[in-house]
């Protein structure tokens, strides 16, 4: 069972920022290698610095704190992003970011603010953490394998094909090639001549028997136009068909969106409210305090001070004071 470590400070989580970013932008390593040897080349980095008086940290640990901290910048850079596109007129990059943290508190993960503001300029414009993908995997190229190439000695040979070492006690064989002597038909079929046959009336008219329901029905059969016009037909209700539905799919998606964008304006507007509110009530709570040291001023006796300037700016404060509370 490991000892659990002292909790990080504001000045380590800068320090093994600083390295996390050298290290991924590094491209002799970079982060297309074994885990355990990117986070172990980051500890040693981290552990030999003495710029700080840090307390050594295990590679797991620095990985938990660096996935910690790219949880959180992801998820604030995620609310800028909603609250940028609500496109609120006049608003400052100071005020979408204020936003941005309030609408951040809205998530159960994070109730007490972004609590990385020591590394916030750092990381916010740092590429692999611009996009909020906590589940993203990470892609690892495929090798390339090289093989010589294969010379043949003899056609007859065998041939010499690279094998890797797990593979190396067996011989690949070609295919013997089959070389089949020419077959002569003893008695070949005979060709058949047929005498021409002479059509009598080789265009008959044709005699189609109908029925005496549908006796009174014309029968076109000259007309190639009546099956194109009803595939034209079905080909255009299922257009129609189709349209319609991408209409009420993209007219679902809109009405989602305004519903989305409404709700968000209406927790804008509360929460905008609550924060008045605390001002006025923080407001008048200062206005009382001051009031209250205005009168120990007003009520203190003159007389009792020996020091002349010490007195002559007790005077000058109930003079202010007096002609403050006539306004």
């Amino acid at each position: 069972m490991t000892c659990r470590t002292t909790s990080y400070v504001p000045a380590e989580d800068i320090l093994l920022c600083q390295i996390y970013m050298a290290a991924c932008e590094d491209h002799n390593m970079g982060v297309h290698q074994p885990g355990n040897r990117f986070w172990s080349h980051v500890a040693e980095k981290y552990n030999n610095s003495t710029s700080l008086n840090i307390t050594l940290r295990s590679d797991r640990s620095l990985q938990a704190r660096v996935q910690v901290i790219e949880r959180a910048v992801r998820k604030l850079n995620g609310c800028i992003r909603q609250v940028k596109n609500m496109n609120i007129s006049g608003a400052s990059d100071q005020d979408i970011l204020n936003q941005a943290r309030i609408l951040l508190m809205q998530d159960s993960n994070y109730k007490r603010g972004f609590k990385f503001d020591h590394v916030w300029n750092m990381l916010k414009d740092f590429e692999k953490l611009k996009c909020d993908a906590s589940t993203r995997k990470r892609v690892h190229p495929r090798p390339i394998l090289n093989y010589a190439p294969v010379e043949l000695v003899d056609p007859s040979s065998e041939l010499n094909i690279p094998t890797s070492p797990k593979l190396s006690s067996k011989r690949v064989h070609p295919r013997p090639i089959l070389n089949y002597a020419p077959v002569e038909l003893v008695n070949p079929t005979p060709i058949l001549n047929y005498a021409p046959v002479e059509l009598v009336n080789p265009t008959p008219e044709l005699k189609i028997p109908t029925s005496p329901k549908l006796s009174s029905v014309p029968v076109n059969l000259n007309n190639d136009d009546a099956g194109a016009s009803s595939s034209e037909r079905s080909i255009g209700m299922k257009n129609s068909e189709l349209s319609k539905k991408v209409e009420e799919k993209l007219s679902a998606i809109i009405e989602s969106i305004q519903e989305e964008n409404r709700q968000l304006v209406e927790l804008l507007k509360k929460t905008s409210a609550d924060r008045q509110e605390q001002f006025e009530v923080q407001s008048k709570i200062l206005a009382l305090k001051e009031y209250k040291e205005e009168n120990k001023i007003l009520l203190h006796d003159l007389n009792t001070i020996s020091d002349s300037k010490v007195r002559a700016f007790f005077e000058a404060e109930k003079t202010r004071i007096l002609e403050k509370r006539k306004r």
